[in-house]
């Protein structure tokens, strides 16, 4: 075995163990929180979730893609990796002040989010300490195991004071306190390594004017992970306008599920995109559909048949309305693994940014597109929104096979 596949595999393995973790330790709690908080106060939480992902979306910028292929190029060169990580975070402190400003303007605006104003505020933070945790550079150098042991640690931290002393609608205010906590332990343990690694974060005028290129550098990027959110967040959004906090709990819980079986796609993903941009091996994707694509079928099928069982155990009785909803969310998973292995690690490995993009924001389009008409047919319901889903997943599956066929030619085999 070649070191470019033994270092492929290791980080796969690593980014497995790491999405395990994300699936495992957040499920210690989901159960739990959906049965001490009320139906309504879970949807509260899983609102201001909602848009406080949308935040972490606009303070990333897309710079997980950019920055981690900028690095990747010149991982030994220390002077070079210091430039691009301190133009990345002056960069993120930019946006973050942004986020912060329009999420201030969302709390006052929407009923759902001031209701509980402390609560909502709080939320925010760990998206702003975010900015110093630098898993772009981590995921540049392939040294997945850090990110995997920091998220374990502090994951833990976080879990554990959860379960311990959040009891009822009162303590919801401990859920973002517990994670700010979080922050500042994996911020800790970030520091140290780039002071071990010689890797120096620092700000002169240079930068600045940098930072903003960066930022425009790294837009295509951006604009595909925020047209993304159409198939998953802008959802939630709609529905704690137009819906019930209720709804927005029922919906919570099906795409939780549903989530957390799409991110046992993320490690392949993010696996094998460093070695296909080296590589630009079509063999290698090819055996990685052949493998996973049945595996998926299987899933989707046992889910379907067992949704009401796998609801009852994990979320109780009271969330009967969410089988409706996870079992027309489940095309998302068939369509969705395909869909992703020929986006970023396919199509961008090739350089070809705008075509994932092009697919990514036309299929967002076409969600909300779906989405406008249900409302405007007062067929608007959690339902209905589920099918909407699945069907956009299809389109931008279809769109991004269609690009891979017309660039074959610039694969190396």
């Amino acid at each position: 075995m070649n070191s470019v596949n033994k270092n492929t595999i290791n980080n796969t393995v690593m980014l497995y163990i790491l999405t395990f973790a994300k699936l495992v330790l957040p499920l210690l709690t989901f159960p739990y929180l959906t049965r001490v908080l009320s139906v309504s106060s879970y949807g509260q939480l899983t609102y201001v979730k909602s848009c406080t992902n949308y935040m972490q979306l606009v303070v990333d910028f897309g710079f997980l893609l950019s920055a981690t292929k900028d690095i990747a190029r010149i991982v030994n060169k220390k002077e070079e990796v210091s430039e691009i990580c301190s133009r990345v975070t002056f960069a993120k402190i930019i946006l973050s002040f942004i986020c912060f400003i329009v999420y201030i303007i969302m709390i006052i605006m929407i009923p759902i989010l001031n209701n509980n104003v402390t609560f909502s505020i709080l939320s925010i933070f760990p998206i702003i300490l975010s900015i110093f945790l630098f898993d772009y550079y981590f995921r540049g150098i392939e040294k997945m195991h850090i990110l995997t042991i920091r998220f374990i640690i502090v994951k833990i931290i976080s879990t554990v004071l959860t379960l311990l002393f959040v009891k009822s609608d009162n303590n919801l205010i401990l859920i973002p306190i517990f994670d700010i906590l979080s922050s500042f332990v994996a911020i800790g343990s970030t520091i140290l390594y780039l002071k071990k690694e010689n890797i120096h974060i620092y700000v002169n005028i240079h930068l600045i004017k940098s930072s903003f290129n960066e930022i425009k550098r790294s837009a295509v990027y951006f604009f595909s992970d925020i047209a993304s959110t159409a198939f998953t967040l802008i959802n939630t959004f709609l529905i704690g306008l137009f819906l019930t906090a209720d709804d927005v709990a029922y919906w919570g819980v099906a795409y939780t599920l549903i989530s957390a079986v799409q991110s046992m796609y993320n490690p392949i993903s993010n696996g094998i995109y460093p070695t296909m941009v080296k590589t630009k091996s079509f063999g290698l994707i090819k055996k990685v559909l052949y493998i996973f694509i049945p595996i998926t079928i299987a899933g989707v099928i046992f889910c379907y048949f067992s949704a009401p069982m796998i609801i009852n155990i994990i979320n109780g009785s009271q969330y009967y309305s969410s089988v409706g909803v996870f079992r027309g969310l489940l095309l998302v998973l068939l369509f969705g693994f395909p869909a992703i292995i020929l986006g970023w690690p396919t199509l961008g490995a090739i350089d070809r940014e705008k075509e994932v993009t092009f697919t990514t924001i036309l299929s967002a389009i076409i969600h909300v597109t779906g989405l406008c008409i249900l409302i405007l047919l007062n067929r608007f319901n959690i339902y209905s929104i589920a099918i909407t889903r699945s069907i956009t997943e299809f389109f931008i599956f279809i769109l991004r096979a269609i690009y891979v066929f017309k660039y074959r030619n610039e694969f190396s085999d």
